[in-house]
């Protein structure tokens, strides 16, 4: 038997320790009751490169922390390039934006406006 059990719950995968610990980057009890946004991904390529720079920079701006995940996966720290890439969230996939704390449902409406955005969209003309 695994020394890890699963635990399943509208919030995602959970892994606990068989003496109850929850492990690093896992969902804790308050974070399950924190607000919360699904939104989906309006840029093509979804939160790669460019979008996610972009997404990371304006996260790591806001005074609480947030947690991003996509339907499958544990969440991670939206303040992370590397694990928000890893998320590999694709163009039109939903995110779930979570955050506790003084000002957290302000900062998931400014994610949420950057996830919102289609980064892919031409800019406006330069005027010559």
């Amino acid at each position: 038997m695994n020394i890890f059990s699963r635990l399943f719950s509208p919030h995602g995968v959970n892994y606990f320790h068989p003496l109850g610990i929850a492990l690093e980057g896992v969902e804790t009890r308050a974070e399950m009751h924190a607000p919360r946004i699904r939104r989906g991904v309006e840029t093509r390529v979804g939160l790669h490169a460019r979008p996610a720079a972009l997404f990371v920079q304006a996260a790591s701006k806001l005074p609480v922390r947030v947690l991003v995940a996509k339907e499958g996966t544990a969440p991670v720290d939206a303040r992370s390039i590397l694990s928000v890439l890893g998320l590999d969230v694709r163009g039109g996939q939903e995110i779930v934006l979570t955050a506790e704390g003084d000002g957290a449902e302000q900062a998931l409406e400014e994610l949420e406006a950057v996830a919102a955005k289609d980064h892919d969209a031409p800019g406006p003309p330069d005027g010559g």
